[in-house]
């Protein structure tokens, strides 16, 4: 699950939020699969999968343990919840930007380089596997992923990092 340094943050990372996602409370689940979404994440479920060494440039990767259909949920992406400064960002490369209101000068970030779950282990791809998805639960924001396709037993699980990842990074070329 996500960790908060102190229940003052928590309730300052809620205040935060963007306003139309707090009012989850009164959005009826659009189809059964954001419905089936939200028991998952409440339950603190996970896809069968499995972590596993790539090589010394990549590092470790995470891996399907079964057949996954498509709009399949993996699991919830956890770490430490963290504020940034804006000007000087102490960003590592667990670290995933926590929205919040578009006028806030408060930024947050989800860092799990040192706690989190196995999905900080979901590498880089141009033509990724996963989706993430924010969900609100709580008024608190979870970043969730799920399948964009099938995909089969042994299959790494991949997502698009984006561009602004690889600003301050050399982007590794895969063959």
């Amino acid at each position: 699950f996500l960790t908060f340094p102190s229940y003052q943050l928590l309730e300052e990372i809620i205040h935060h939020c963007p306003y139309l996602l707090r009012l989850e409370k009164w959005i009826v689940p659009k189809d059964e699969k954001e419905a089936s979404y939200r028991l998952q994440l409440t339950l603190g479920a996970s896809a069968d999968v499995f972590i596993k060494w790539i090589n010394p440039i990549l590092g470790y990767g995470l891996f399907a343990g079964t057949d996954l259909p498509e709009q399949s949920f993996i699991g919830e992406y956890t770490g430490y919840v963290r504020r940034i400064n804006r000007s000087h960002p102490d960003l590592n490369a667990y670290c995933f930007h926590y929205p919040t209101k578009f006028w806030s000068f408060k930024y947050f970030v989800i860092d799990a380089l040192h706690e989190g779950n196995s999905l900080r282990f979901i590498n880089h791809s141009d033509q990724p596997n996963l989706q993430p998805l924010w969900m609100v639960d709580r008024g608190i924001l979870h970043l969730i992923f799920i399948t964009k396709r099938s995909i089969s037993k042994g299959t790494e699980l991949t997502f698009n990092y984006g561009a602004d990842y690889w600003i301050r990074r050399q982007k590794i070329a895969i063959s």
